[in-house]
């Protein structure tokens, strides 16, 4: 698997396909359960300290966001995609007073959405 790098040219940071899946997949085996995919794959950002972790972010929200409005279960929320599965709570009001991100019906949706988000992964480029 080719990791995340910049091009000789030094003006673009190249995000593989293959390590975003890879990335998607280690999300779904181990997450950090306090926070969504995004916050999980945000983290992951952040180890790219030669690099601007804001730009990378940037791309990477981007990228997630036009991918995940076309998942089977989007609930109409851009920032907040996975739906509440209670008609007394939006998304964003669930996922900021559930405690349960990754049990039950949340992790099936959020794994869904992972591998939803694998079948249809990308080369991401990233100009500096």
């Amino acid at each position: 698997m080719k990791e995340p790098y910049v091009t000789k040219s030094g003006k673009t940071f190249i995000i593989p396909k293959e390590y975003l899946i890879h990335v998607f997949k280690q999300i779904e085996k181990k997450p950090n359960e306090a926070l969504g995919i995004c916050g999980n794959l945000l983290n992951i950002c952040e180890s790219y300290a030669d690099i601007s972790s804001y730009q990378i972010a940037c791309h990477l929200r981007k990228y997630i966001q036009n991918t995940l409005q076309k998942w089977p279960h989007y609930s109409g929320d851009i920032r907040f995609p996975i739906p509440s599965g209670n008609k007394q709570l939006t998304p964003e009001r669930y996922f900021y007073q559930c405690d349960t991100l990754w049990k039950g019906k949340q992790l099936k949706y959020r794994k869904s959405l992972l591998q939803y988000l694998r079948e249809n992964a990308k080369t991401i480029r990233v100009k500096l």
